[in-house]
């Protein structure tokens, strides 16, 4: 046999077995993939999706967000955000003269958990002295919903940055004097940057 036969004869032959192998692995992942799937159907109740990176609670109040919108008048407003995550928090604050947050709301452009984050947060913080607002944690936050993936914690982080800026933005407002290591940076999430 001439070399270049031989030579052709070899390269078919290796992508004949190249595709082969790439088939046989293409159907052992479809076959895992389905099985993976009709286990998860089994998990779940009927009519009811369940997520397994997600609470029940991070879904609800991603699908009905509490306290979304503007306060024209607002007393104080907090933006917190990185460019490097993407999601963006704003909070607008309606304070009365015992420094209570009568009302509070959220605009926040960002993933399920980051208006999950905010939506919680908001409403932690309703009807609260402006003392026990900035006591809030991230912590707190993720705890209410009842978990956040770890790669999403940061969401969290944001929703307490972002009411304490709010606050921050009424002390300054209204010239009340305050510790400005107490508050964070504004608009650096340093959460957002780890990841």
């Amino acid at each position: 046999m001439k070399a270049a036969t031989k030579a052709k004869l070899k390269a078919e032959m290796k992508a004949k077995l190249k595709a082969e192998t790439k088939a046989k692995m293409k159907a052992k992942l479809k076959a895992e993939t389905k099985a993976k799937m009709k286990l998860k159907m089994k998990t779940r109740k009927k009519g009811e999706w369940k997520m397994a990176l997600y609470s029940e609670k991070v879904m609800d109040h991603f699908r009905n967000p509490r306290n979304v919108g503007i306060i024209e008048d607002a007393d104080g407003i907090g933006e917190a955000g990185n460019p490097v995550c993407g999601d963006i928090m704003k909070i607008y604050l309606k304070i009365n003269e015992q420094k209570v947050i009568e009302d509070v709301k959220f605009e926040t452009f960002g993933c399920g958990s980051a208006i999950a984050s905010s939506s919680m947060a908001t409403e932690l913080i309703k009807g609260q002295a402006l003392d026990d607002a900035l006591k809030l944690t991230n912590k707190a936050v993720t705890e209410a919903l009842d978990g956040l993936p770890v790669h999403k914690l940061h969401c969290s982080v944001l929703a307490e940055e972002a009411i304490k800026l709010a606050v921050k933005d009424y002390y300054d407002k209204n010239g009340i004097e305050y510790d400005p290591g107490s508050f964070p940076a504004e608009n650096n999430c340093e959460a957002c940057s780890i990841h």
